[in-house]
């Protein structure tokens, strides 16, 4: 017996190949033009390579299915996609309230609702629905997750809320806290109330329990980039810090007579030895979680294609270069002490400038991750 199609896309789908996806189900379709779960995945294809026009199409066929539990998931994924314009708020809502009132019962349809509601700002309405999708939910904890991220979004939404969001957004990933999209969304939350470490640390606890080639693109690059952004605010202190106390303070101690008029050269090298023992100490601080392997590569993995890690660490070196030089040869290389410091702070600079660079997730992954 032939393998249904359908399940064959769906495995195409999750391993991002669409096209192979999309040719299985044009030819499902072409012996049922009116099959819902057909149209409905078809939907989900185009979505994820942004034919967007074309994945409402189908999605709305999908809608016309004779089965409610498959015109309620039609009409959910027509929910999903109509809100990815936020000028097309209402919509949304309309389309998710008819999942709603076609199964009532159906905890995602609720969630769906109450997402809708967020993006109109309605807050305490959308907050309802969301814990009406709560009591829905089963009490598997992959699907019980999965509704408590739904409550923790809408708090999320309301800037007054946002640290509730987060407190309810730990307490959905820690039920399934090997779920690496989920944990993208703790870590994501975690950085919008604020918690930049403890994002860092969601990040990397997640590439050290999912295989790499699990990892969603954003939570990689995003774990890449804080780590970074971390190491070089520190780097930028120390440097900063070192020439003010040796050039700034200890070096004019004594007046005429100080150490920065009769003897730069020991200057220079106590400086360039304490920035060296410094960067050193923030390294290991700092890229603590690198000592376990398996992020070790997982970092490595991501970090090789991004240029802008690739700058960060010749800047890097090349402020370490500079300190080992007025270490060795201090008369010759006065600048070796503050140099340092406009290098990181150049550094520092570029990097957040590159943060703009982090896409958020396609709208292949966003309908992806609502495809379970």
């Amino acid at each position: 017996m032939d393998a249904d199609p359908r399940a064959q896309a769906m495995t195409y789908l999750q391993v991002r190949q669409p096209d192979k996806a999309r040719e299985l189900l044009r030819s499902a379709l072409a012996q049922n033009p009116t099959d819902g779960t057909a149209l409905c995945m078809l939907a989900h294809v185009e979505a994820s390579v942004g034919n967007l026009a074309e994945a409402e199409r189908y999605a709305r066929m999908a809608t016309a299915d004779a089965d409610t539990a498959t015109r309620a998931a039609a009409f959910g994924t027509l929910s999903r996609l109509i809100g990815l314009d936020a000028a097309r708020g209402r919509e949304a809502l309309e389309a998710a309230s008819a999942a709603a009132q076609l199964e009532p019962e159906e905890w995602r349809h609720r969630a769906e609702v109450s997402a809708a509601l967020a993006d109109l700002r309605d807050f305490p309405a959308a907050e309802a629905q969301a814990m009406a999708a709560i009591q829905l939910s089963p009490i598997d904890p992959a699907e019980r997750s999965r509704a408590l991220v739904a409550l923790a979004r809408v708090y999320l939404a309301d800037p007054a809320q946002r640290q509730r969001g987060y407190r309810v957004m730990r307490e959905a990933a820690a039920l399934d806290p090997t779920d690496p999209s989920l944990q993208q969304q703790v870590m994501s939350a975690q950085f919008t109330a604020g918690h930049r470490a403890e994002a860092i640390g969601t990040a990397f606890a997640s590439l050290r329990v999912t295989p790499t080639a699990a990892v969603p693109p954003l939570l990689a690059r995003l774990s890449v980039y804080l780590l970074l952004r971390r190491l070089l605010g520190w780097l930028l202190l120390v440097a900063f810090a070192v020439p003010l106390l040796f050039f700034g303070i200890i070096g004019n101690i004594g007046g005429d007579a100080a150490a920065l008029e009769t003897d730069p050269a020991l200057i220079v090298r106590a400086g360039a030895f304490v920035g060296l023992v410094g960067f050193g100490l923030v390294f290991a601080f700092v890229l603590r979680p690198l000592a376990d392997r398996s992020v070790a590569r997982a970092v490595w993995r991501f970090a090789r294609r991004s240029a802008l890690a690739w700058f960060d660490a010749v800047m890097i070196a090349l402020a370490v270069l500079s300190y080992l030089t007025g270490l060795v040869v201090p008369l010759l290389f006065v600048p070796a002490v503050p140099l340092p410091f406009l290098l990181m702070l150049v550094t520092w600079l570029v990097h957040g400038w590159g943060g703009l660079a982090l896409k958020t997730p396609s709208v292949g992954e966003l309908m992806a991750q609502n495809h379970r």
